[in-house]
C-alpha cells in the first residue's frame, strides 16, 4: 500500500479501493452496495439515513444528488426558518462506494422554486463557523458515525492524488474539478 489514507484513524484505503472508488466500484468485494448494478442496494443500505435527512424536523434538508447521476448522496441542510436569498448550510457527501463521508460549510441561494449551490471548498471541509449551523452539525455527525459512516479527515481530504491512482483508461479523472482525495471519492456526471 503505497498511498495508504486514514479514514477516521481507524481504517485505510489502498491504492486498488480508492481506484475502485474513482471507478464507481464498490472498494471492496464485501460491500453491498453497487452503483453499477440494476439492483444497487442503496435504499437498502442507506434507507436509514436518507429517511433521517428527509423527516427530521429540526432542519431543511435538500437532497441534491441521489446516486442516480453520481457516485454519493448529497444532502444539503440548513435552519427551517430560513428566509429566501442567500443561505449558509452543510453539505453532507455520502459515497456510495464506501462507508465513508465528508461534510463541511457552503454558501448557497434559495428562493421559493430555485436553489443553487456549490461544491464544498477544500478550505471548508469538516467546518462549520455559522452558530445558525452548529446545532445541526450536533445533530448529524453523531447520526452519520452511528451508522458506521467514518468521516474523512480533513488533512486526507485535502491531500493531491498521484496521476498515476486518479487516471484511468482514458486520462480522466474526478468530475469535479481537482485533484484533492474527495475530488476523486465524489464525482457526478451532469
Amino acid at each position: 500500500m503505497r498511498f495508504g489514507r486514514s479514514i477516521n484513524s481507524m481504517s485505510t484505503l489502498s491504492d486498488d479501493e480508492l481506484k475502485k472508488i474513482i471507478s464507481w466500484q464498490p472498494y471492496r468485494s464485501d460491500w453491498p452496495v453497487d452503483r453499477n448494478s440494476k439492483e444497487d442496494k442503496i435504499e437498502e443500505y442507506f434507507g436509514d439515513v436518507m429517511k433521517f435527512f428527509k423527516t427530521n424536523t429540526s432542519f431543511t434538508t435538500k437532497i441534491t444528488e441521489d446516486g442516480g447521476m453520481s457516485n454519493y448522496l448529497e444532502f444539503i441542510c440548513y435552519p427551517n426558518d430560513i428566509n429566501d436569498g442567500k443561505i449558509d448550510a452543510i453539505m453532507i457527501c455520502l459515497s456510495l462506494c464506501a462507508p465513508i463521508a465528508i461534510y463541511g460549510q457552503i454558501s448557497g441561494y434559495k428562493e421559493k422554486d430555485t436553489f443553487g449551490w456549490s461544491f464544498i471548498k477544500s478550505e471548508n471541509i469538516n467546518l462549520v463557523e455559522s452558530e445558525d449551523l452548529k446545532s445541526i452539525e450536533q445533530l448529524l455527525i453523531p447520526e452519520l458515525l452511528n451508522k458506521g459512516i467514518k468521516l474523512i479527515e480533513t488533512k486526507e481530504a485535502r491531500e493531491n492524488i498521484p496521476a498515476e491512482i486518479y487516471n484511468n483508461e482514458n486520462g480522466s479523472f474526478s468530475l469535479h474539478e481537482g485533484n484533492q482525495l474527495f475530488h476523486a471519492i465524489f464525482q457526478v456526471m451532469d
